[in-house]
């Protein structure tokens, strides 16, 4: 589970990134409660703001590792990182935050410009009770408006789509956007598909309820699932 403040960009590269790091970390706990930290690679500039003092900060304020930090530098320093806050938590990841924050400071103090900090951020994981084989992350993904992000999720689907479908590799393709959620429904996804390009390729959408079918620039209804009145007559 990534911090609170963390939103990263989801995109298929880091996606690739993070599945990666559980392949690597998940294997090695062994009991329930166990944790470890998957390390996902941060940069961002420093910037010197004073020459006199001890000080270093970040635009999220001033974490514990940055208070041991300005314990070894001379002049006062920010992190200009813009994406979240660092995430240091065990022994070792904030020694090795610190060792390259204080390396960066004194890169500046030295005349060195465009100095920039690199870390690896950690993400605690930990072994569940449930049984299976199967991975939850829990994580910000910087949504204000419910119906926004599930527009933008929609969109994203069907433009893989296009991509994956670009060349004929089945007698028929259908993009099927299956929903096991209350965050959209049928109404939702047919404002999203009524601004489709038309395609070669169909789109059928699953929820909990019901089942439609986006082809040739129409809607049609597949499947309904009876009310409960319905389903006692």
């Amino acid at each position: 589970m990534p911090p609170y403040d963390n939103s990263p960009l989801w995109d298929r590269t880091f996606i690739q990134l993070l599945k990666k790091e559980i392949e690597r970390v998940a294997p090695t706990l062994r009991t329930n409660g166990e944790m470890g930290y998957v390390n996902i690679p941060r940069r961002c500039r420093v910037v010197r703001a004073n020459v006199q003092g001890t000080y270093v900060s970040c635009q999220h304020g001033r974490p514990e590792p940055l208070r041991a930090a300005s314990e070894f530098v001379t002049g006062m320093y920010m992190l200009i990182d813009e994406g979240a806050c660092a995430s240091a938590d065990s022994e070792r990841g904030r020694r090795s935050f610190i060792s390259a924050v204080v390396s960066a400071c004194n890169q500046i103090a030295s005349g060195v410009d465009d100095v920039a900090v690199e870390w690896l951020d950690e993400w605690p994981i930990s072994r569940g009770r449930r049984n299976g084989s199967f991975v939850d992350v829990v994580a910000v993904w910087g949504a204000f408006s419910v119906p926004a992000a599930v527009s933008q999720t929609l969109w994203k689907a069907i433009q893989d789509g296009q991509r994956k479908f670009h060349r004929r590799w089945a007698a028929r393709h259908i993009l099927l956007l299956d929903s096991v959620f209350y965050f959209t429904d049928v109404d939702r996804v047919r404002e999203v598909l009524e601004d489709v390009p038309q395609s070669d390729f169909a789109i059928a959408y699953r929820d909990i309820d019901e089942v439609v079918l986006y082809w040739h620039r129409k809607i049609w209804p597949v499947y309904r699932k009876p009310t409960t009145a319905a389903a006692l007559t």
